[in-house]
């Protein structure tokens, strides 16, 4: 379906200088917005919409159903001009995510957690995100690819069920992150305690500052702290 985004009479190399262009204006939201997902950094939905719009291009998701394994939804690439169908692809969440079901996981320091289902309208309004990323990852994969060669193509949205990570979608969730200063003295101490180096909790969470660590991760991040330091003696 590419054929239809742009003009059949652009030869190649004119093809290429305008992924360029657009990769140039679209690269600080699409970089801003990129998910760090155990060392690897992946593309949300508002980067592939941002390249979307770019090309005067439009992704909008439509049937979202129920089905035997979990929730699915369509996702479509419109030109604005004249509404042409672009491109689809679909958005899947399974029941086999416990991200969004809920079930047992072992978080980053394995301690095993437990999460809970999340509400109907989320998991229907990931299907419908994931259906999104998806077409548009479709069409324009390759302009994420000139905007910065370690950037993956596979959309974030979709990471998050495959890996168990801390949601950002709502504000709920987001306040939920927030670790507080009480949290952050007590990971200092245990650090303090056990002689081991800020640097390596860091690089194990895969954050660049302390105050990025999710709250509901302080106990497992001072537990994996105290086991560094037993495993020293």
């Amino acid at each position: 379906m590419m054929n239809d985004i742009v003009p059949v009479a652009e030869n190649p190399a004119t093809l290429i200088l305008r992924a360029r262009d657009v990769a140039g204006v679209c690269a600080e939201i699409v970089k801003r917005t990129a998910m760090t997902i155990q060392g690897k950094k992946y593309v949300r939905v508002e980067g592939w919409q941002s390249i979307a719009a770019a090309y005067g291009c439009v992704a909008s998701a439509k049937d979202v159903r129920r089905i035997e394994s979990g929730v699915q939804a369509i996702g479509e690439l419109h030109r604005i001009g004249d509404g042409a169908l672009l491109a689809s692809a679909v958005g899947f969440v399974g029941e086999d995510e416990p991200t969004w079901y809920g079930g047992e996981i072992t978080d980053r320091y394995g301690k095993p957690r437990k999460l809970p289902k999340r509400p109907d309208f989320a998991i229907q309004a990931m299907a419908q995100t994931r259906a999104i990323s998806r077409v548009c990852r479709s069409a324009f994969a390759f302009v994420v690819v000139l905007i910065d060669g370690n950037l993956s193509t596979t959309p974030a949205e979709e990471m998050m069920g495959v890996l168990a990570q801390p949601l950002q979608d709502a504000p709920q969730d987001a306040e939920r992150l927030k670790v507080v200063p009480e949290q952050i003295e007590a990971i200092r101490a245990a650090l303090k305690e056990s002689s081991v180096e800020l640097t390596a909790l860091l690089a194990k969470a895969e954050i660049g500052d302390i105050a990025e660590l999710a709250a509901e991760d302080c106990p497992g991040a001072i537990s994996w702290i105290r086991k560094q330091a037993k495993a020293k003696k």
